[in-house]
């Protein structure tokens, strides 16, 4: 009886997931077709004639204007292109970011230099973004298609008047890279016409090779992944602020160590996006713990970690006020030391240069690659850990072991 229950649960499992995948296609369909009216095609101009224009006005400094789909996206994922937006800011581009909510609350304040941000939204009639649409003359799509290329995505690219999509991995029957059993490979035969250029990246370098691949190849501008940097913009009442906040802070806790030694400030963010990518509190307890043991000099900034969570106490230990994405920043930026799980903030430790430990949790994307390789820290002063679970044990950060940590942590020159 237990098997045959088990069968049926299996059935109706193995059932719904062909009909939510049939559903998704027949609405990947209807959006290609709605797209294709909307969409007319400029006969007169082939995509390597396009190329030509766009690189010509990159390289007279005419500008063009450029459109960044991001709807899907994280603020990580945004943070790893910023030098890319910055740097045809400098050749007089006009840039546009298509996002989601989440990032719409936090770009604009750390990445002003963009010219303006579409709004979209999962849930909207595909007609409002049929009004007003935005020309461009080029559109890149920095998304894998197994990952975020949905009805969504179509949706979304329904906002810009632009026949000339650029994109990654969206021609993967001819790319070399494997093909995922889902979605099917009739997926990427429909979808791969809408782009006008597929570059094919296998992600055994960092995610910002292809930030690099396109200022190289498509744009025209000559840089190494060696030479390209991120490029983030806070206001500087917001720096200020958190840089005053820190100033107190030193200086209070300097009165009491030995000769006026200055502190130095460690960064401890708890929470990533999920709460299995995320620290758990008795890993942030033992740190904490290890830190005031090693020495004096140490002043612990805790931050997205609820005052019981903490079980120490200690003069040498803060929780931050701030709340914003960009105070956080400039939290990492001034702090000496910084300590987190969250890849968003691994790029910003990586924008300033800061000495950091950044742990994950050991994944593969659909197309095969290790996520911690493309979203490893690109900055010498930062280590990554990868936690490797038990063996039939869920993949969960929170689960990492502290003496795991402390190895980190030395050999980062903390005894």
């Amino acid at each position: 009886m237990p098997s045959m229950l088990q069968n049926t649960v299996l059935f109706f499992k193995n059932l719904s997931k062909s009909r939510m995948l049939f559903s998704r296609m027949l609405r990947i369909r209807f959006y290609l077709i709605v797209y294709r009216l909307v969409q007319k095609k400029d006969k007169n101009l082939t995509d390597q004639e396009m190329q030509k224009r766009i690189s010509d006005s990159i390289r007279e400094k005419t500008g063009c204007r450029v459109a960044i789909l991001m709807p899907g996206n994280g603020i990580g994922d945004t943070i790893v292109i910023s030098g890319l937006i910055y740097i045809l800011k400098q050749h007089a581009c006009e840039i546009s970011i298509v996002c989601y909510d989440r990032l719409l609350s936090v770009l604009p304040e750390i990445m002003p230099f963009v010219d303006s941000f579409i709004r979209v939204d999962k849930h909207d009639f595909f007609g409002k973004y049929l009004k007003n649409r935005k020309k461009a003359d080029v559109v890149l799509d920095f998304a894998n298609p197994n990952v975020n290329f949905d009805h969504h995505k179509l949706k979304s690219l329904l906002t810009l008047d632009c026949q000339n999509v650029i994109g990654f991995n969206q021609d993967l029957e001819h790319s070399g890279v494997p093909i995922p059993d889902n979605p099917p490979r009739n997926f990427f035969s429909m979808i791969k016409e809408i782009y006008a250029r597929s570059y094919t990246a296998i992600e055994s370098r960092p995610f910002l090779s292809r930030s690099v691949t396109l200022l190289r190849d498509y744009f025209g501008i000559a840089i190494s992944e060696t030479d390209y940097r991120y490029h983030l913009e806070v206001p500087a009442a917001t720096e200020n602020r958190v840089t005053a906040w820190l100033g107190e802070i030193r200086n209070r806790k300097n009165e009491k160590l030995p000769n006026g030694f200055p502190p130095r400030t460690v960064l401890i963010n708890a929470t990533a996006s999920t709460p299995e990518r995320s620290l758990s509190a008795e890993l942030i307890n033992k740190a904490c713990d290890y830190l005031l043991h090693c020495s004096e000099k140490y002043v612990i900034v805790l931050l997205n970690l609820g005052s019981g969570d903490l079980k120490l106490t200690s003069s040498r230990i803060v929780f931050s006020p701030f709340k914003t994405f960009a105070e956080a920043a400039m939290l990492i930026k001034h702090s000496d030391f910084v300590l987190s799980p969250d890849t968003s903030f691994v790029h910003v430790a990586s924008a300033f240069g800061k000495h950091g430990i950044f742990a994950y949790i050991k994944t593969k994307s659909e197309l095969g690659y290790e996520n911690n390789v493309a979203w490893k820290p690109v900055h010498e002063n930062c280590l990554q850990i990868c936690h490797e679970p038990e063996p039939g044990a869920e993949n969960d950060l929170r689960d990492l072991k502290f003496e795991i940590l402390k190895e980190a942590l030395i050999s980062k020159g903390i005894v």
